[in-house]
């Protein structure tokens, strides 16, 4: 959640434990979107490292309105000490790409309108 709330400038909001059933829940808002994202972390663990290839979360993206909001993005993440690849330009749109401390994917993208459309 720590890593998170730097990335994105969000404030811890939600905490707690079910001991029955295992698992801690937390929650940060982030404060531009209001968006909530939910973390959910079990005592079991199941399997090996993230993959998008199993069964369940791919990546997770965050929609920017322009490529000036794209290339803040890279350079906060810099900023941050936080590795990323080079900007993928993928005809439809031109994405940031990178991995939290578990390994999930994450991307920040731009659609791009081309052709006058």
């Amino acid at each position: 959640m720590a890593w998170y709330c730097r990335l994105l400038g969000a404030r811890d909001v939600f905490r707690n434990r079910n001991d029955t059933r295992a698992f801690s829940a937390s929650a940060i808002l982030e404060p531009s979107s209001r968006t909530v994202l939910a973390f959910t972390q079990h005592d079991v663990l199941e399997g090996g490292a993230f993959t998008p290839r199993r069964v369940g979360l791919d990546h997770l993206s965050f929609a920017v309105p322009d490529r000036a909001a794209l290339d803040a993005w890279q350079a906060r993440l810099d900023e941050l000490g936080i590795e990323h690849q080079a900007l993928d330009d993928q005809g439809f749109a031109v994405a940031l790409n990178l991995r939290d401390p578990d390994g999930i994917a994450l991307e920040f993208y731009v659609l791009l309108r081309r052709g006058g459309s």
